[in-house]
């Protein structure tokens, strides 16, 4: 939506066409690496579970039409160019000049077919904007909308893997082979951006994230995907190991079950937010890694107002003649147990009970589903987008949990889905953020910051660090000393 503001004149209006290679940072970087033996990554993953590795895997093999800068603007992926019409009923998107893994080319009508599976999930209730999805032509999906929707472009990330064939896409990198927890992958050398300079990438399972960079250490492993905040401060001072942090797009919350009569006063779940002191959060339970969450809106999101309203640490104890507060808070995750008690004990301070109820994440997902429980604190995805919070707090969002109902968010966001500019786009987000403070479905709480490490031996591009490292994998080449 944010590319409206580069609309021009005419009977259609060009939201493009996208530079590929700008956005990917295209040349060729394969050569080198290929006159010697191959060069292989070796990527410590803890705690992979088989489709955990595969969904590793997919992040390398399989790509959508767009992604998504760090604002929430739209990057290209698979798309070369986007436009629509004067009354923005009908959108046209031209494909790259692609092929999938096994040589067969990207055509539009299997791209059409994919997006009309996925897209109503992506899309949730905002997916009655589409009357039609068609392919005018080879290398074109064109859009005919019911009404204008900002959404639709937002939805447009949803991974292109060819029918009947797990893994087969158009990434740099192709399924080698993936027998259990332990995936391979190989380069692709036909990549439309160029062959990736790592031929070689596998992803090894290791019990512990402890056991992982220990084995980073020793060099056993050239990378770990994911660092757990108790091993910065021993990785950091190495000069064997370079770290790399990105803000995720998934902010920690407290949902509630809006059907207990406990949160249906929406004066104590305010109560409840102004009680956490956020910014002590960041610092001392994710040692500076993460940034407060005001709001349901990603901090950085192009619409989001520098002086936008947002929950502030405000504590005031509920009313002495009130009943008292008492909840269960669900935790799939134990190591988020740290960050668990502080809020307990924030909401102590205010006379509101907290109990903790530890329960593996596949139960809690069950329960979560089904209705029971009292609230859930986990991280759940808010960017960088706007159709992301859509999907949990408007009444018919297929993530709405805790059967949240708001009539003023409900309308702030179907302001933003039907905007016409970003005047209105943006008027919508601020309304959204300001009728979410005034009756929260949860206690919002960090963004947290996730951190990769990578050995020295390898390069990973400066320009690449903004955002996470592995999103450019395919950059990564043997340092000049391996």
């Amino acid at each position: 939506m944010g590319a409206i503001a580069c609309i021009v004149r005419g009977s259609w209006r060009a939201i493009g066409p996208l530079a590929l290679c700008m956005a990917a940072g295209c040349h060729s970087v394969g050569g080198a690496a290929r006159q010697g033996r191959p060069t292989v990554l070796r990527v410590g993953v803890a705690g992979a579970t088989p489709q955990a590795a595969r969904q590793l895997a997919g992040n390398q093999t399989l790509e959508g039409l767009f992604n998504f800068d760090h604002d929430g603007r739209l990057l290209p992926w698979l798309a070369s160019s986007v436009s629509q019409s004067d009354d923005r009923l009908t959108v046209r998107i031209t494909l790259a000049e692609t092929a999938f893994h096994d040589g067969s080319p990207v055509v539009s009508a299997t791209v059409r077919d994919i997006l009309r599976r996925g897209l109503p999930n992506a899309l949730g209730p905002a997916y009655a904007d589409i009357r039609d999805i068609s392919s005018p032509s080879a290398r074109e999906i064109e859009f005919a909308l019911n009404r204008p929707s900002a959404f639709l472009l937002e939805g447009l990330d949803i991974p292109v893997e060819k029918p009947g064939q797990v893994g087969v896409g158009t990434g740099p990198y192709r399924l080698a082979s993936a027998p259990d927890a332990r995936v391979e992958l190989e380069a692709n050398p036909s990549y439309r951006l160029g062959p990736p300079a790592i031929e070689r990438i596998v992803f090894q399972p290791y019990g512990s994230v402890r056991a992982a960079w220990a084995d980073l250490l020793r060099g056993e492993v050239d990378a770990l995907y994911e660092v757990g905040l108790d091993a910065l401060d021993s990785l950091r001072p190495s000069q064997r190991v370079r770290v790399f942090s990105y803000r995720r797009h998934y902010a920690q919350l407290v949902m509630f079950n809006l059907s207990r009569p406990v949160f249906r006063d929406p004066q104590v779940r305010r109560a409840m937010n102004d009680a956490i002191d956020r910014r002590r959060l960041v610092e001392d339970i994710l040692n500076g890694n993460g940034a407060p969450a005001e709001g349901p809106v990603w901090p950085t999101h192009w619409a989001r107002q520098l002086d936008a309203p947002g929950f502030t640490y405000r504590p005031t104890p509920l009313p002495s003649g009130r009943e008292a507060v008492r909840f269960s808070c669900l935790l799939p995750d134990p190591a988020q147990e740290r960050l668990a008690l502080a809020i307990q004990r924030q909401l102590q301070a205010i006379g509101v009970d907290m109990q903790l109820e530890i329960r593996p994440p596949q139960e809690t997902l069950k329960r979560l589903q089904s209705g029971d429980f009292d609230a859930i604190l986990s991280d759940f995805v808010q960017g960088p987008n706007l159709v992301r919070p859509y999907l949990f707090w408007h009444s018919a969002g297929p993530f709405n949990y805790g059967h949240y109902r708001s009539e003023r968010v409900d309308q702030a966001l179907d302001s933003v889905r039907h905007a016409a500019s970003d005047e209105v786009y943006r008027e919508g987000v601020t309304a959204f953020q300001r009728a979410i403070m005034d009756d929260p479905p949860a206690i919002f709480l960090v963004w947290g910051d996730r951190a990769r490490a990578v050995s020295a031996r390898f390069e990973v591009p400066a320009a690449t660090t903004e955002r996470d490292v592995w999103s450019a994998l395919r950059l990564w080449r043997p340092s000049a000393d391996n």
